[in-house]
Parts: structure tokens; C-alpha cells; sequence
């Protein structure tokens, strides 16, 4: 198999670098799956279809989907049918792995190797192609074919020679269309255990060109091959990183690169780099949360639960919502999104590392009996290899007797004294404690006698309904104002009418006078104060500074007493 021995990754962080590209990778192999045809080819017309299908069942077999696979057998089958039209070396190069991949035994292989050999040149190579060279040597080297390392070594031969005098083509012409084909001689060359000076030499010249802003400009699948040989010396590079980083970044959404061919080669590369992550670290994992987690459910009253599942870890193929039964209850589905946006639950097709799925349930009590239970809600799908999950959690419900709303007003002010020109808090708690809802519910609320300013909150309130468990909850600001005594109880009234019935709820607080010192001090101080000043510029302030202050605290103690 065309393999990536010289790239070892023996840990990939969760939300990692690597980890992102095989993620790019998986969401890449199922748009091409989505894209095959119904005859288990790829392209349209022979021409293209020999072209396309070899490239892109290697591409999916290498990043891990099995020969089993219904679509993958398709393919393969598609290829032996038709394998006298295969006769790019490129492509029978790719057949070729594809069917070491596959694992079967199939005279097809053979027939795919025997052929490619066969077009190999007196001078070692394919078609005087550094790049077809290349490609046939990691196809060849893969089947450990008897003889086949004669056809390698030839093929090596050609490649170095393309060094004249110690010099690449590309060190002179300095050509970005040397990308590629020094990309896949590098590729080829270390594969075949070649590796030396002079390759290190192309590595170099490669390491500037992804460095260089004009890198932009190059095709995708180029950036990629290039990633793939800066690899083979060392997978960790800022050249390798900025690479692969340039790469996620210009995947479409539904996880292509432009055209089939396209996506299938760099697909084909990337898998090289990634090759090695662990398969533990692509597994799809789900947080689950239920809101509310508890319900209480009372014959021909409905609730709606909240059920969201947060995907992290891998891709989830076919995600399914399996709600559970009892024979108290009535369960549907009322809608479903993915992130924020609505979606029907058969059209997602696939969760993706970072995105939620949230379903709403309506759930209604169809029983009188009384009971205590939790209703499972199931998440279901299969990972990108085909193998199962599931997650589920469950909602806890109280299903009671249908009887009657029962309200409780609960009045909390902040603390029990106010003084005047204080600011306090003031909380309105109604809560239906009973077994039926309370409809046309009105409240509100009075304070007597009138010594507190209402700041903030609204003292006459209506809703439609509030359900068995439901709370409703009011703020208000009060400021104390001057009692008519020292102090004086402010009583609160909250009264509260709704279909069948009234209840009312009571509080007090202690509002307290402040001293008319206490009031006014500043006010008097400054005046005073001025008024000393004023003095004290009109005539010797040492003389009269006693009196004056003597005179200060009379009036102070006097204000006071008040």
C-alpha cells in the first residue's frame, strides 16, 4: 500500500492541528460519497471515470473505510469491470492500492500491476514524468511483487538524474510548476529508503516556497502534496502547520475542495499526514443536557422539555432521537435544530465536532395514577468507520391526579427596616403549588400608609396560564419616604384572583424617620461654613474661631435632639 512510514504522531491533542485535518478528511470522504454514482464510479464519461474512480476508492479506503462498505464494493467492482480502460499510470498506480487496501484476493490486482510495470520506460520512468514516476514507485514498492524492486530501483535512477551537476531543474528556473513534481520526487525518493543530501536539498527549496506569500496563489491539491513531502522530515514544521492550516481554511462547507478530482487528491494527501492519529481520538463523544430536568405532568396539561446534545470527538453519521414510552404519558417531537438553525431531524445527514443538537418534547400526562418515573430520551448514529453510538439521559416526571390550582404568594423585602430616603428591594414569589393550571392569573399589589415611592416594578400584572410547578417572580425597587411618627409598619398586600379562585399574601416593614440632622446637616453645614468663611476674611479669624465653633456644636446637639 502506498503508506506514510516516515510521519510518526504518537499524540494528538482533542481540537489539535492534526486532529482538525483528519476531522477535514472524514467530512471530505463523505461528500464524495455523497457524489458517487449509481454504478460505483466517479466523473462522467469512461475517460474521466477511469480517471477519477481509482484515485478517490484509495483515497477512501486509506483514511479507514472498509472493503465491506456496500459503496466501497461498488467501486471495486466498478474498477475490475473496466480495467482495460485504466491505462493512465497514475491511475492504474491507484488501483493498484486500492486493491492491496482492500484485502482481496482478486486476479484484478495482478492484471493492475502486470500493466503498470509494463509501461515502465527503458530509462526508468513513466512517461519521462517525475510526477507518474513517482506515484508508480510508491504503488509498486506497496505490493512487494517479485522483482518489483528491480522497476523501483530504475525508477529512483531517473529521479536523481534529473539532477544535472548538482543542480534540480528548479533551482534554476525557480518555477512554481516544479511544486508538485519535486513534492512527489521528495515523497517517492523517501519512501523508497533514498533519502540524502540532495533530497534534503528539494526539502529546502519546497520549505521557501510554502514560507513565501506567493503561496497563495497555488492550487489546493498543491499546497497539499507539498505538506505531504515537508513532512516526511518533519510533520511538525511551521511550514507543515501553515500548510494544513491554509488547507482546512479552504474547505467548503459541506466538506469539498472545488471539483471531485480535486477533493479526491487531497483527501489522498492530507490522509498521509494525519495517517497515524489515533482512531480513540475521533471517536464522537455527547454532552446531554435536560431543561427543565424534572416536570410535573397532570392529566391534559402539556410541559416542553428541552434536550440538548453537545457532539465533540468525531462525526456523527445518521444522528436518530429516540424518545421513550409510558403508558402514563403522551411524548412527541415539537422541533429539533442544529445550532441555532431549525432543522427536521431527517434531514441531518451528519454532527460535526463542536456543533449541538437540540430537541424540543412536548409531553402530556395521559393517566390519573400516580406515579414517579424517568422517560429516556436516545441519541443514535454511527461513527465515520460505520461502528454504532448512542447516548441517552432521561427526564424525571411526576404525573399526579388532575385536581386544582392551589397559588402560594410568598412577599420577600430585602430586610424588615427601611429609613426614609433608603432604597430596598422587594420580591413577588406566586407559585402554583396544586395539580391543575391556574388560568387568567392577575395580581396586584398595595402599600399602606404611603410611605415608600415605588422606583421600579409594575403593581398589576396578568398572565394567560401558570402550570402545576410553575413560579412567577416580580422585582421592585421601594425608597423610603418620612413616617408620620418615628417610625411607622408599612403593610404590603399582594391579592391575587385567577378562574375559581383568590388568595393573598401579606408582609410589613419598618420605615424610620431620620433626624432632622441627619436630614438637613449638610445643607446647614455649608451654609454655616460659608458664612464663616465670609467672616473670617472680614476680621481676625483667631479672635473669633472659639465662638464659632462653640456655636457649631450648639447647633448640632440642638438639630439632633429634633
Amino acid at each position: 500500500m502506498i503508506t506514510y512510514s516516515s510521519v510518526k504522531i504518537k499524540e494528538v491533542e482533542s481540537k489539535g492541528l492534526l486532529w482538525e485535518t483528519a476531522i477535514s478528511v472524514q467530512k471530505a470522504c463523505l461528500w464524495l460519497l455523497e457524489h458517487q454514482n449509481a454504478d460505483g464510479s466517479w466523473g462522467v464519461g469512461m475517460l474521466e471515470q477511469s480517471r477519477l474512480t481509482p484515485l478517490i476508492t484509495n483515497s477512501l479506503l486509506s483514511c479507514g473505510l472498509s472493503a465491506d462498505d456496500e459503496r466501497i464494493a461498488k467501486a471495486l467492482s466498478w474498477i475490475s469491470r473496466n480495467r482495460l480502460s485504466i491505462q493512465e499510470p497514475a491511475s492504474l498506480a491507484f488501483a493498484v492500492d486500492s486493491f492491496l487496501r482492500a484485502e482481496k484476493e482478486d486476479v484484478t490486482l495482478n492484471f493492475l500491476l502486470q500493466d503498470l510495470i509494463s509501461m515502465q520506460k527503458e530509462d526508468g520512468s513513466w512517461e519521462e514524468s517525475v510526477v507518474l514516476t513517482s506515484i508508480s514507485i510508491l504503488a509498486i514498492k506497496s505490493s512487494r511483487l517479485k522483482g518489483s524492486a528491480e522497476s523501483i530501483d530504475r525508477a529512483c535512477k531517473y529521479l536523481f538524474r534529473i539532477r544535472v551537476n548538482g543542480t534540480w531543474p528548479w533551482d534554476t528556473e525557480n518555477d512554481d510548476d516544479w511544486i508538485e513534481p519535486a513534492s512527489y520526487l521528495v515523497v517517492a525518493l523517501t519512501e523508497s529508503g533514498k533519502y540524502n543530501e540532495s533530497v534534503h536539498e528539494v526539502i529546502r527549496w519546497l520549505r521557501e516556497k510554502v514560507n513565501s506569500e506567493k503561496n497563495q496563489s497555488l492550487s489546493v491539491t498543491t499546497i497539499a502534496i507539498l505538506a505531504w513531502a515537508l513532512a516526511t522530515e518533519d510533520p511538525t514544521s511551521q511550514s507543515v502547520t501553515r500548510a494544513l492550516s491554509w488547507i482546512i481554511d479552504s474547505q467548503e462547507g459541506e466538506g469539498s475542495w472545488n471539483s471531485v478530482e480535486e477533493t479526491g487528491f487531497v483527501t489522498f494527501f492530507l490522509h498521509r499526514i494525519v495517517g497515524s492519529v489515533p482512531i480513540s481520538s475521533l471517536r464522537p463523544s455527547v454532552d446531554i443536557e435536560v431543561s427543565p430536568h424534572s416536570i410535573l405532568a397532570v392529566k391534559g396539561v402539556s410541559s416542553v422539555v428541552n434536550v440538548t446534545f453537545a457532539l465533540s470527538g468525531g462525526l456523527m453519521l445518521d444522528p436518530k432521537v429516540q424518545i421513550g414510552s409510558s403508558q402514563l404519558l403522551a411524548a412527541s417531537l415539537v422541533r429539533s435544530y442544529v445550532n441555532e438553525t431549525k432543522m427536521s431531524l431527517n434531514d441531518i445527514r451528519r454532527l460535526c465536532p463542536g456543533e449541538s443538537l437540540k430537541i424540543s418534547v412536548k409531553i402530556t400526562a395521559i393517566s390519573d395514577q400516580e406515579a414517579s418515573l424517568s422517560l429516556p430520551v436516545i441519541l443514535s448514529g454511527a461513527d465515520f468507520f460505520g461502528n454504532p453510538v448512542s447516548w441517552s439521559s432521561g427526564i424525571s416526571i411526576r404525573v399526579t391526579k388532575k385536581g386544582f390550582p392551589e397559588i402560594k404568594v410568598t412577599i420577600l423585602p430585602e430586610k424588615g427596616e427601611v429609613e426614609e430616603g433608603e432604597y430596598i428591594p422587594l420580591y413577588l414569589q406566586i407559585e402554583n403549588i396544586g395539580t391543575a393550571p391556574a388560568f387568567s392569573l392577575n395580581y396586584s399589589l398595595s402599600f399602606y400608609p404611603a410611605i415608600v415611592e415605588i422606583k421600579s416594578g409594575s403593581l398589576n400584572l396578568s398572565i394567560d396560564k401558570l402550570n402545576p410547578g410553575d413560579k412567577l417572580i416580580s422585582a421592585f425597587v421601594l425608597k423610603g419616604l418620612e413616617p408620620r411618627d418615628e417610625s411607622e409598619l408599612l403593610s404590603i398586600e399582594a391579592e391575587v384572583e385567577y378562574v375559581g379562585g383568590k388568595t393573598e399574601g401579606k408582609a410589613g416593614v419598618l420605615v424610620k424617620r431620620i433626624s432632622f440632622w441627619e436630614k438637613y446637616s449638610n445643607d446647614i453645614l455649608g451654609a454655616v461654613l460659608g458664612a464663616v468663611l465670609g467672616f473670617v476674611f472680614t476680621v481676625p479669624a483667631s479672635k473669633y474661631f472659639k465662638p464659632f465653633k462653640k456655636l457649631l456644636n450648639i447647633i448640632r446637639q440642638f438639630l439632633t435632639k429634633r
